[in-house]
């Protein structure tokens, strides 16, 4: 009598085992890049409450926006200036705008954060932000500015291979500058790690900005990358940038 029952408990041992080790990974954020120099205290980004949190959060300085030519409203946190953006407002030149506007990409990008889920695996937590991240990383990344680069970076099967990266200073384990082959200069910043897509992998939020050497383009980009396994590359989830104004 006690066989059968010793048979019947070995494979109930056994996927209590495999469950106790089964690894999950929560949402992870990058406080120094998410609560950066616009607001006059440090947050500490642990949890989607934190992230809600910072978006109602007042920062250290404001915005005087317009509409129809006349100051509507002054703003002094995410949550007001993507409200008043939505409705038509402005700032009241073009400098002011690219302030208002960057301002904003940054805010929205927030808000994506508050969809990331756990993952039940990863292929992307220690990629090492160097010249094999953008062997990795699709052409999307790759800085577009005529209409030309734009048809190159659609058939580039990486950003690499788009934009010939020579040299990749590492700031931090968050934060590179990629320096390409045409005198483009190109600043990433990790900001957040988590299932955005729903489908138990992890996936990757990072915001890139963009300058040339000796020249005054400039323009902030963010993205949402996934890796679905350890032999693939990156692909492109979604991608943020500046509203029009």
């Amino acid at each position: 009598m006690i066989l059968p029952l010793t048979r019947l408990a070995l494979p109930v041992t056994l996927f209590v085992s495999l469950n106790a080790c089964a690894t999950t990974f929560p949402p992870s954020y990058i406080s120094t890049q998410l609560a950066d120099y616009r607001y006059p205290d440090p947050f500490s980004i642990h949890s989607k409450a934190d992230v809600a949190a910072l978006q109602s959060a007042k920062w250290d300085f404001s915005f005087d926006l317009y509409q129809d030519g006349k100051k509507k409203m002054t703003v002094d946190n995410c949550q007001a200036l993507i409200a008043a953006l939505k409705k038509g407002m402005k700032g009241e030149d073009d400098p002011s705008n690219q302030h208002i506007f960057g301002t904003d990409l940054n805010c929205r990008v927030n808000e994506e954060l508050l969809k990331l889920g756990e993952a039940q695996g990863s292929f992307v937590r220690g990629l090492p932000l160097d010249e094999s991240f953008a062997r990795l990383a699709p052409a999307a990344l790759g800085m577009q500015i005529s209409n030309e680069d734009k048809a190159k970076a659609k058939s580039a099967k990486s950003w690499n291979a788009f934009s010939q990266i020579k040299k990749v200073d590492k700031i931090n384990d968050h934060e590179a500058v990629f320096y390409d082959g045409s005198g483009g200069i190109q600043h990433l910043s990790v900001l957040a790690t988590g299932d955005y897509n729903g489908d138990g992998i992890e996936d990757l939020v990072v915001n890139l900005n963009n300058s040339v050497e000796g020249g005054s383009f400039d323009a902030s980009y963010a993205f949402i990358l996934t890796r679905r396994s350890k032999n693939a590359p990156l692909e492109l989830l979604k991608v943020f940038k500046s509203r029009d104004w």
